[in-house]
């Protein structure tokens, strides 16, 4: 047993005995299966706090021969696996914290160095008639032992891209430093002597034109997580549970550190839900292990649109980012796309994978970021917050002409041109382009013109069968005129709830509660379904409308 080579098991029991302990050990399955396979190379990178360190302790602790883990996982989720004794402590680990390095090797210049030596010297201790003769490389090692004697390493990474990260670190050791991991773990004499490698940081493995530095390795990130996404963060089955153990709202944990969505969980915060959990206090607890100094430089940098992305994610927009050219290296942060990339691999943004778009993911980031912005004193930031503090007044007041002149100038100030009393009387063709032609007598190119003239409800195939004024006439079980015949949805008449009149309602909502209705019913149930108040709720032009009720009525 050693510091690097086969370590004991007591770091993860640590994680063990804390009140608050989440079984994550069904990660081990995934790796057991991938054991000594092409896909047996992991990155998996997350924010800080979302349990990198207790992972690689666990996988440590369940692989190394230095240890007896038996009892220690005996009653987690991989106790229950079918091949849970078949790997468990049977294999050579190296596990590497390249943060911790840092210091006994002297400064980041020396860490390559370090690691070969102090590793190359506890290997020796377990294979000194193979290793008589002096070498300096650790991958040279780990091939002449597997040729003597068979046997095959688990390499574990913790930190791995400490010196990535780092801005103070020069070229030269990061260059030296990516150059070590691809002599260890790239190209076909590694497949000898590797049979697992796990790497887990912040970043992914940095790019060097479009390709990763070590192309044979399956990443799992922030972006997209695939098989891995339950076991990076908290579950929401996971928080409701804690939730219901100690007695905390969850709908209020799910508003404050909820928001990250990975493949098809939602996942929290675990270093955050773990603090309301014992503290019972809903607040940011992200600065306690993060600075400004990381986040403050990123959200100034002068790149186009970047202060409108941060102002508009901060008003509760998603915006498009493409996340394909950040290179996973602070040094090449060349735009605003690459700045948001690397704010969500460090969980300051979430992303959306299926709509290609970041966003704030809940209120304890919201509270960081909004902090961050105010220390700055951005004039966007302050603009819109005074802007909105007068349109939420106009509102109250019900001064509909201070709001559709707020309204007319957010509109107006990205682009559109807003034209009133006039509409489309006709369109021509001018020099092969269209024209439309408006009352007023002027005219406009146009490539696309749309008219939005409200909706009409196709009544033609039951026309003389049911009774129908502007649409199908039914009654509260959705039932026509005609008994035994229901009608659902924007083709029938609803009951609006406001003014106590049939009329066409046209929403979703509506819809769906009317079908809902008419199933039942049809089914030989007994729903009633009373009607709808008009509501339209829509984001345009990076502004949310909501809108209750039927301005057609007085009083």
């Amino acid at each position: 047993m050693g510091i690097l080579v086969n370590p004991d098991n007591l770091a993860f029991q640590v994680a063990l005995n804390s009140e608050i302990y989440v079984d994550k050990s069904g990660l081990i399955k995934y790796t057991n299966k991938v054991l000594n396979t092409l896909q047996a190379y992991i990155c998996n990178s997350r924010p800080r706090r979302f349990g990198k360190s207790i992972t690689a302790n666990m996988l440590t602790a369940y692989y190394s021969r230095g240890c007896n883990s038996e009892e220690m996982f005996a009653g987690l989720e991989i106790g229950k696996s079918a091949d849970f004794k078949k790997h468990l402590n049977q294999y050579d680990v190296i596990h590497l914290d390249i943060q911790w390095c840092i210091e006994p090797a002297g400064g980041p210049e020396r860490v390559v160095s370090y690691i070969s030596e102090k590793t190359i010297a506890e290997l020796a201790e377990y294979y000194p008639g193979v290793l008589k003769e002096k070498t300096e490389s650790l991958p040279e090692v780990l091939s002449r032992i597997n040729g003597a004697t068979g046997k095959k390493f688990i390499v574990i990474i913790d930190e791995w891209d400490v010196l990535i990260r780092d801005k103070d670190v020069n070229k030269r050791v990061q260059e030296e430093y990516i150059n070590f991991l691809r002599a260890m773990f790239k190209g076909t004499e590694p497949t000898k002597y590797i049979q697992l490698a796990y790497l887990t940081g912040i970043l992914p493995i940095k790019k060097e034109k479009t390709q990763s530095a070590l192309n044979n390795f399956d990443e799992f990130t922030m972006l997209s997580a695939s098989n891995l996404a339950p076991y990076i963060g908290f579950t929401e089955a996971e928080v409701k549970k804690l939730s219901e153990k100690y007695q905390q709202d969850f709908a209020e944990v799910k508003r404050w550190y909820d928001g990250y969505l990975l493949k098809d969980y939602q996942v929290y915060n675990p270093r955050a839900v773990v603090s309301v959990m014992l503290r019972g206090e809903f607040r940011s607890y992200w600065s306690e292990t993060a600075s400004y100094d990381v986040i403050v430089p990123l959200i100034n940098m002068n790149y186009d649109g970047l202060k409108t992305a941060v102002i508009e994610m901060l008003s509760g927009a998603e915006v498009k980012v493409n996340v394909a050219a950040f290179q996973n290296n602070t040094e090449d942060i060349k735009s605003k796309d690459d700045v948001l990339t690397y704010m969500i691999h460090l969980g300051y943004l979430g992303y959306n994978e299926n709509r290609k778009t970041a966003f704030v993911p809940n209120e304890e980031i919201r509270q960081e970021l909004t902090t961050a912005v105010e220390s700055k004193k951005w004039n966007e930031m302050l603009i819109l917050q005074l802007n909105s503090e007068n349109l939420l007044d106009a509102t109250l007041d019900m001064d509909g002409v201070a709001v559709a002149e707020e309204i007319e100038k957010r509109v107006e100030a990205q682009g559109v041109h807003l034209m009133f009393g006039v509409t489309i009387d006709h369109m021509e063709q001018e020099n092969g382009e269209k024209v439309a032609v408006l009352t007023d007598g002027s005219r406009i190119p146009a490539d696309i013109v749309g008219l939005c003239i409200g909706t009409r409800a196709i009544t033609e195939t039951v026309q003389g069968e049911v009774e129908i004024t502007r649409g199908i006439v039914v009654d509260d079980h959705m039932c026509t005129s005609v008994p035994g015949i229901y009608a659902a949805g924007d083709c029938c008449e609803g009951n609006n709830l406001e003014s106590g009149q049939k009329q066409i309602i046209g929403l979703w909502a509506n819809a769906n509660h009317q079908g809902e209705t008419a199933g039942i019913n049809m089914a030989g149930g007994d729903a009633v379904y009373k009607g709808n108040i008009l509501h339209n709720i829509t984001h345009f032009m990076n502004m949310d409308f909501i809108g209750f009720g039927d301005n057609r009525m007085q009083g």
